[in-house]
C-alpha cells in the first residue's frame, strides 16, 4: 500500500491538535497516530516520507490559480463551492505554514 495523506504533526498540544483539525481537511481528525493506525490495520514495514515543503507549494500555486481563474472557476462550480474550495486550500497551507499539518507520502506492507 502506498499513498500521500495530510495529517497533524507529530507531539501537539491538545489545542494545536484542535486547530489542526479545524484547518486540516476532514480526514484528519482521528484519535491515533499515523503509524498507530496503520499498524492497527495490519500493515507493517512502514515507511513514511516527509513531503510538506512540496507539498506547500503546491497547495499556494493551486490558491494562486484559482484567484487568476475565479469568474470562470465561479461559473462552473458556482459562488458557494468556489468560496468553500478556496476556503479548505488556505486553511491547509495555513496549518502547514503553522506547523500544525505534515504531508507524508506512506508505504506499508501487509505480510503475507
Amino acid at each position: 500500500m502506498s499513498g500521500y495523506v495530510i495529517h497533524p504533526a507529530p507531539d501537539l498540544s491538545p489545542s494545536d491538535y484542535q486547530r489542526a483539525i479545524v484547518l486540516g481537511p476532514s480526514e484528519v481528525g482521528y484519535k491515533q497516530s499515523l503509524n498507530s493506525l496503520l499498524k492497527d490495520s495490519g500493515f507493517s514495514q512502514i515507511h513514511q516520507i516527509d513531503v510538506t515543503k512540496s507539498f506547500l507549494t503546491i497547495c499556494r500555486s493551486i490558491i494562486s490559480a484559482r484567484v487568476r481563474r475565479k469568474e470562470e472557476l465561479r461559473l462552473a462550480e458556482g459562488e458557494v463551492e468556489f468560496e468553500e474550495e478556496q476556503t479548505k486550500k488556505r486553511g491547509i497551507a495555513e496549518g502547514i505554514e503553522a506547523g500544525l499539518l505534515v504531508r507524508s507520502f506512506i508505504v506499508g506492507a501487509k505480510p503475507e
